[in-house]
């Protein structure tokens, strides 16, 4: 308080120097009046003393008479007369019994002078031999008038050393403060953006230096600032150039603060809004309620909020995504807003494509199994029948033309067949059905079938199996076979002179596994190296020329191909054209551990004594047959007969549910469609009037569908096994003697 009163009484610097010298003048010289006054006194109230003490003495002398004589009015006349000098304020005489005797007061005779006498400061006696003593006071107005004059000078000389004091102390205090005040002048100048250097003198050092320190500010500041200057004026084009550059992004851009009060935008967003985004308006009021409350909970959290969001069609816009991001320092959201109408539109567009994709995949499946079922019933006839003819007695000729009706069947077969698993692999629902097999004997399986082409062609046919190769491993022996033939039956077609060699080892082998590799080389017409990166491809045949003359649908190396990548294998051909090719494939196969069980079993077997055999004849198994194809069902029963087994046929699957009842068949062999009653309701009705307890001896599913899943179908309904349409004797034999032990070629049957 007492700092801001001085402030407002003395707001300068000069002021204030001037109060604190005059200050200090007067104080100064108001001690010196004081010591002054002090050492006169003293001086004064010495010589008073002594003075008085020689009055006193003086008057006690004059008085010894006076007072012998007792001649008190001589003593009063002495009194008076002494006071009246003027030196004296006041004489007392007293007794030698302290009794006043005379005085220059006339009322203190004969009081006691104890009572009567002044204060001992200013008392001076003096004793009268004999008599008593006198004693006596000074006056103090002399001292005090000359203590009183000595003042007067001493304030009268302070005032003429003030006033002679003043002009001078103006102009040091001048000469001090105005350098501060150019000081004060060039700062201000400097807070007004004046940065021009001006060079400030001063002979007080520490003055000299701060106006050297605001030089060079003035300096490093004007430096600043044009720096300054060039960044702002740098920072202004490169907003202005962002905004332009915000302004070009095809997507709204919009800024806002923490309140949701719009801070800028770029003119995608005015557009958006529809010309209304004016600084400082609500972001709430020119977007969906909906979303801004998903963004205020987003904000809260303080994450990045981003959302799928539908606009009104209006503003050309119908789906976009929303997303907003907190900037940093809390200085609000910066959002864009992504138009994904024409996504939306074509992902609406993909979707019905891949509706319609599936709905014609799904009619392509359809068609396919409705003419797989309507090619492969007679099928089955055609090529069972022709092999009931070849075991016949025919003639050369006969056998001949019916050998050729044969292959002509199997060819249409394999053809299907192609179609098929081409049908499969493109739906991605091909399955491996992995057992023990004896790849070398697969091999040799499949080269047998292969056989009679070579043969007709005078190809040397040669197998080469390394003898390192395990014995038994786990695989899909039918698809290894599928591949095998598909490859061989190349090699046989595109070569006319020469030999095929089909060379099967173990490259590499541990941990249980082994690695196999297949090749097949010929002595062909060979590839080109061109055509090579399209050979595996789907309906694509490297020569026009050889296929029209050995014929093909060209599925059959993508189907092969497709087949070992499945099993987890590779695939390849080196081939020079006029040379031949080699085909080859490897794949990674599983030690199968059953022959060495069943070594270790066999260790530990027990010699025993041999069994009895009951050898006495028993009926001929029964097998029901359900088949509404007359010709199917002809040559059913003449394979069943060959088999060593009776047959009970049932046109439909009514007969079928009745004769199952009435014979009790060991098995039951049940076409799927069939009039009045379909091979499935068949059997459900079949093993629905078991008795309790009873077993129901296996159902076969005979079909000619043969599409992707549909043994696993029929096998999930109930069915026991499955065998599709057309097979072989082979095949059809291999599923008897799988249910009916007892059942074993007949020689001369038929």
């Amino acid at each position: 308080m007492k700092a801001g009163l001085l402030a407002r009484v003395l707001p300068s610097l000069h002021h204030r120097i001037l109060a604190l010298v005059m200050v200090s003048v007067v104080l100064v010289t108001v001690v010196l009046t004081a010591l002054q006054l002090v050492t006169t006194q003293r001086a004064l109230s010495r010589n008073l003393a002594e003075k008085q003490q020689l009055l006193a003495h003086h008057l006690a002398d004059n008085l010894a008479v006076p007072l012998a004589e007792r001649n008190y009015p001589r003593v009063v006349e002495l009194i008076d007369s002494a006071v009246a000098t003027g030196d004296l304020s006041s004489a007392t005489v007293v007794d030698q019994r302290g009794r006043v005797v005379a005085s220059s007061e006339p009322e203190l005779t004969g009081r006691s002078f104890a009572e009567v006498a002044p204060p001992a400061a200013g008392l001076v006696c003096a004793s009268i031999p004999g008599q008593g003593l006198v004693g006596i006071t000074s006056r103090a107005a002399a001292t005090h008038a000359l203590l009183g004059t000595i003042l007067v000078g001493a304030v009268l000389a302070s005032a003429v050393v003030i006033l002679a004091l003043l002009p001078i102390v103006h102009r040091l205090s001048r000469g001090l403060t105005r350098p501060l005040d150019q000081a004060v002048h060039a700062a201000r100048r400097m807070a007004r953006g004046q940065f021009a250097v001006v060079e400030l003198r001063s002979p007080i050092r520490e003055i000299d230096a701060l106006n050297t320190s605001l030089s060079e500010a003035a300096r490093q500041l004007g430096e600043g600032h044009g720096l300054l200057i060039q960044a702002r004026d740098q920072l202004h084009a490169q907003v202005a150039f962002q905004q332009r550059l915000i302004d070009t992004i095809p997507v709204p851009v919009f800024h806002c603060d923490g309140a949701g009060l719009l801070q800028g935008c770029n003119d995608s967003f005015t557009r958006l809004v529809g010309g209304g985004a004016a600084a400082g308006r609500p972001v709430w009021e020119m977007l969906p309620a909906e979303l801004w409350e998903r963004f205020v909970a987003a904000h809260a959290a303080g994450g990045v909020f981003t959302c799928e969001t539908g606009l009104p069609a209006g503003n050309g816009m119908q789906f976009a995504i929303f997303t907003a991001a907190p900037l940093p320092a809390g200085a609000g959201h910066i959002g864009v807003i992504f138009d994904i109408t024409a996504r939306k539109e074509a992902e609406g567009a993909l979707a019905r494509a891949r509706d319609e994709a599936i709905e014609n995949s799904r009619l392509k499946s359809s068609f396919l199994a409705t003419v797989s079922h309507e090619i492969r019933t007679p099928m089955n006839g055609i090529i069972g029948l022709s092999e009931l003819l070849l075991e016949s007695g025919v003639d050369a000729m006969q056998r001949e033309c019916v050998e050729g009706v044969l292959t002509s069947g199997q060819e249409l077969l394999r053809v299907i067949n192609d179609l098929l698993d081409f049908s499969k692999m493109e739906a991605g629902r091909f399955r491996l059905d992995l057992t023990d097999i004896d790849l070398a004997q697969v091999v040799r399986d499949a080269m047998t079938v292969l056989s009679p082409a070579a043969k007709s062609k005078a190809l040397p046919l040669r197998v080469v199996i390394d003898p390192e190769l395990p014995r038994l491993l786990r695989a899909d022996g039918g698809r290894i076979r599928q591949v095998l033939l598909n490859l061989v039956g190349n090699s046989l077609k595109f070569t006319d002179q020469g030999s095929v060699e089909v060379r099967v080892a173990a490259t590499a082998a541990g941990q249980g596994r082994v690695t196999v590799r297949c090749e097949v080389q010929d002595t062909g017409i060979g590839i080109a190296e061109a055509d090579l990166g399209k050979l595996f491809r789907p309906f694509v045949q490297v020569d026009g020329s050889y296929s029209r003359r050995h014929g093909g649908t060209g599925m059959g190396l993508s189907i092969v191909k497709n087949l070992v990548e499945l099993m987890g294998g590779t695939i390849g051909v080196v081939s020079t054209p006029g040379s031949g090719s080699t085909f080859w494939f490897e794949l990674p196969l599983r030690r199968s551990e059953a022959a060495t069980m069943l070594i270790a079993a066999l260790r530990d077997v027990t010699p025993r004594a041999n069994p009895t055999v009951d050898l006495t004849p028993t009926a001929l198994p029964l097998v029901l047959l359900a088949e509404d194809d007359l010709v199917n069902r002809t040559l059913a029963v003449a394979r069943l007969v060959r088999l060593g087994l009776r047959a009970s046929c049932a046109a439909d699957g009514r007969q079928a549910v009745t004769r199952f009842a009435e014979e009790r068949p060991m098995l039951v062999l049940m076409d799927v469609h069939m009039p009045e009653l379909d091979g499935i309701a068949a059997m459900r009705e079949i093993r629905a009037g078991l008795p309790a307890g009873a077993i129901c001896p296996p159902i076969v599913a005979l079909t000619a569908n043969a599409m992707v899943g549909d043994q696993e179908r029929f096998l999930q309904l109930g069915f026991d096994d499955y065998l599709a349409k057309p097979y072989t004797q082979v095949q059809f034999g291999k599923l008897i003697r799988k249910w009916v032990p007892e059942a074993h070629p007949v020689v001369g049957a038929g």
